[in-house]
């Protein structure tokens, strides 16, 4: 399966989900929304994939929250060391 936002790859029952924007900190956007629902829908109805690794490109993993008052809140994610 080929996706816009995510890498997609299944190997010994193992399904590895990649959050694939590095140019954007891996940022979330309504594209990513679409693709997760299409993956996520695709492994729970395949009955060979056992696990489902979620991992990002590169690191760090960017979060934003569009509060009501129309601010944004930027949230920088890192793996721990």
């Amino acid at each position: 399966m080929k996706f816009e936002t995510i890498l997609f790859e299944v190997n010994d029952h193992v399904a590895t989900v990649t959050i694939n924007r590095p140019g954007a900190m891996n940022s979330f956007t309504r594209q990513m929304m679409s693709d997760f629902s299409t993956v996520w829908r695709h492994i729970a109805e395949t009955s060979d994939i056992h696990c489902t690794v979620l991992r990002a490109a590169r690191t760090p993993i960017c979060v934003v929250d569009f509060l009501p008052d129309g601010c944004v809140r930027l949230q920088t994610l890192s793996p721990p060391c």
